[in-house]
């Protein structure tokens, strides 16, 4: 999700942990990436100038008239090239933007297969990742924690270290990541 979203989606998602703003996530990477909100969150003013783009319709002035859309371009890579395995896009609300964007990644072309396919995710447990990876994803956030230099991105990123460790059966690491988040405090 935008950055600016992230904080609220936690909250709706019951403080889940491994929500990232996109810019917080990058240089991590994460078997399976579902990104909320993207399209339906660009501006209203750049909602059909992206339209116009993804559906290869832009004009050669596009560049010079609409610069905030590369912005929007490179988080969007920035999200994506998170993903190792899986990557989602759900839109909870239906927009300009991101009508035309599905419409462009579910269209099949000469023979080529399509991007993607539309799915109704009613299941979010069957995204679930293993018990290796909640250990592995614990282990990343602890480190980033670490090296952070601020003192509330530090106790973040250790919260979602404990919380990754809590998914597993190994109560050690959980307690170890504890005693280094009241170590912070």
């Amino acid at each position: 999700t935008h950055d600016e979203s992230a904080r609220h989606c936690r909250r709706l998602l019951k403080d889940y942990k491994l929500v990232y703003g996109v810019r917080e996530a990058k240089g991590l990477e994460f078997k399976t990436v579902i990104i909320l909100d993207f399209f339906r969150e660009i501006p209203s003013s750049l909602q059909k100038p992206w339209r116009e783009l993804v559906l290869g319709r832009a004009t050669q002035d596009f560049e010079h008239s609409y610069p905030l859309v590369a912005t929007f371009l490179k988080l969007l890579y920035t999200g994506v090239t998170r993903c190792i395995e899986k990557l989602f896009f759900v839109e909870t609300k239906s927009s300009t933007a991101g009508d035309a964007s599905m419409r462009w990644l579910t269209k099949q072309v000469a023979g080529r297969a399509s991007y993607a396919t539309r799915n109704n995710i009613n299941d979010v447990e069957a995204m679930s990742m293993t018990s290796d990876e909640f250990i592995s994803e614990g282990i990343n956030n602890a480190e980033l924690a670490q090296a952070s230099m601020d003192l509330d991105q530090s106790q973040m990123l250790l919260e979602r270290s404990i919380w990754c460790f809590e998914q597993t059966d190994i109560i050690e690491l959980a307690a170890k990541a504890r005693i280094h988040y009241s170590s912070v405090l």
